[in-house]
């Protein structure tokens, strides 16, 4: 630790924990990156982490970016290529992510009866396209 002047077996841990509460940090994962270093430090060389829990921020929660309806819509209709405009369709309409639209085979896709299999899905695995 550059803030010290002192060899590590010589930084009591409360100083270690002043340094981690007061330091100026850039982000939440930085913060969070110098407290597990700090602790992981103490453990490797000193035999124990610090016994004293340094509290950790919680990462904020980003609302989605929407992207508009009319906007997203021009761009398909511009599409010339009629499988890559049928590709962007149907994820756009059903919601897919990028890595299920990746995964969907011609099999997947059951016509007859409106059902997609989607494959690596968090949550169900078919999605009815009647609904």
């Amino acid at each position: 630790m550059s803030a010290f002047d002192k060899d590590l077996y010589h930084i009591p841990q409360k100083d270690a924990i002043k340094f981690l509460n007061e330091a100026k940090y850039s982000s939440i994962s930085t913060q969070n990156q110098y407290i597990s270093s700090v602790k992981l430090l103490y453990r490797m060389m000193c035999g124990g982490g610090l016994v004293v829990k340094v509290s950790r921020p919680r990462k904020e929660k980003k609302i989605p970016r929407v992207i508009d309806k009319d906007f997203l819509l021009g761009v398909i209709n511009s599409i010339t290529n009629l499988k890559h405009k049928a590709i962007l369709s149907l994820g756009y309409s059903v919601g897919l992510r990028v890595s299920e639209v990746v995964n969907l085979k011609i099999e997947d896709i059951d016509s007859r009866r409106g059902v997609i299999y989607i494959r690596q899905a968090k949550g169900r695995l078919l999605f009815n396209l009647h609904k």
